[in-house]
């Protein structure tokens, strides 16, 4: 499976010049289908953030995005969390939904919040 030899290696698996101009979530929708439909119904799969924009591309493409990944959108959440641990040990991967209690600092303001 792509997705675990990826993940074993740190880096994505061998494609042909041709198969780089496809998109990730086309892959990744037959490949490791629980993974698309998760990143799919999160806020960034809502929002069409695109694999890249956490993960690299092919030629610097990493498995598990570095905070400054996180800060190109993210920056004026930065300072709002422990610094000494990733996003990604509070929030789900790919869902993003919170794990246990919040370790932000600042509540979200009234126009962070999502419509109800």
């Amino acid at each position: 499976m792509l997705a675990l030899q990826a993940a074993e290696q740190e880096q994505h698996p061998e494609l042909e010049p041709g198969e780089q101009y496809i998109p990730c979530a086309q892959c990744h929708q037959e490949v490791t289908p629980e993974l698309y439909t998760e990143w799919n119904a999160s806020l960034h799969g809502i929002g069409m953030v695109a694999c890249y924009q956490c993960h690299g591309t092919f030629e610097n493409f990493r498995v598990t995005p570095l905070a400054q990944d996180c800060a190109a959108c993210h920056a004026d959440r930065m300072d709002a969390y422990s610094q000494d641990q990733p996003c990604w040990s509070c929030h789900v991967p790919h869902s993003f939904k919170a794990e246990g209690a919040s370790a932000h600092k600042k509540e979200i303001s009234e126009n962070e919040k999502p419509a109800q």
